[in-house]
């Protein structure tokens, strides 16, 4: 009797598989479905792993980025027709680099205080307001040299105002949108960086191609060596409207989807959140 009991109890006992292994398993006559693979279907969709659509599956990102690619569009647009606004609608071109000091030292100067007016109003109010002041000054610039020098010349202090926050608070935005994805967003880190720096890139690649097709649907003709072209009526309109209208048009485009970015304000409180919603899932 006694040996038996020994035996017994040195034979090893086997732990009895749960439920939930046979329902991921599959062996169970009643499958039910595996919490582990639909967590892991979500992750292939809409990324745990950083990936390009893993980015664009996250809506702040998506939509802070194209408001950012239209700013980025206008304001290359605008530097790079300022020579010509300088020379052929002011009549001299030795102004251009008066407006082209009008529009930068302004944007210098106005980085710190635009961090303090983020501080006190927020990030996308100050953004918003930025954008809509670079429109106003915009249509200001429209009414060409008939406004007098100084008007214009305020004018475009006001863009280079404008440009300093347009610059300083979507980069500043980028952070709360990769906190806010939980701990995905801190793993992609710098993926998200790198689509935002593409999106730079092909904002001030595309600015001046965008003017050059406002100059060529106008008529405008390159001048020669040593030679200065006169320009048609046509040409002339595309000059000046290329650099105040169409910037101001791009821009309202830019404030219609910068409205749809909805994290400001609420980075501290989404964070977590998803944090918990991303560990549900696991």
């Amino acid at each position: 009797m006694g040996s038996r009991r020994r035996r017994a109890s040195s034979t090893p006992a086997w732990p009895h598989p749960s439920p939930e292994r046979f329902a991921c398993s599959g062996a169970s006559p009643h499958p039910r479905p595996c919490r582990s693979r639909r967590s892991a279907g979500h992750r292939r969709s809409c990324g745990r792993t950083p990936t390009p659509r893993s980015h664009a599956c996250n809506r702040q990102f998506r939509v802070l980025t194209a408001s950012y690619l239209t700013v980025a569009i206008t304001m290359n647009l605008v530097l790079a027709a300022m020579p010509y606004f300088a020379e052929y609608e002011l009549g001299r071109a030795a102004l251009t680099t008066v407006l082209i000091a009008a529009f930068m030292a302004p944007a210098v100067l106005a980085t710190p205080l635009w961090v303090l007016v983020a501080r006190r109003f927020g990030k996308q109010r100050s953004l918003l307001t930025a954008q809509a002041a670079f429109v106003a000054g915009s249509l200001v610039l429209a009414l060409g040299a008939a406004a007098g020098l100084p008007l214009l010349i305020a004018a475009v202090t006001v863009l280079g105002v404008a440009f300093a926050a347009m610059q300083l608070m979507p980069l500043s935005m980028v952070p709360d949108v990769v906190a806010a994805a939980g701990p995905a967003g801190t793993a992609g880190a710098g993926s998200y960086t790198g689509v935002w720096t593409a999106a730079e890139a092909t904002g001030s690649a595309l600015g001046p191609y965008v003017y050059s097709a406002c100059l060529a649907a106008g008529g405008f003709v390159a001048s020669t060596a040593g030679e200065h072209a006169a320009q048609s009526s046509g040409a002339l309109t595309a000059i000046r409207y290329g650099f105040t209208l169409v910037p101001a048009v791009l821009m309202t485009i830019a404030i219609a989807l910068q409205r749809r970015y909805t994290l400001d304000g609420r980075a501290h409180t989404t964070a977590p959140r998803t944090v918990v919603r991303e560990n549900a899932l696991e």
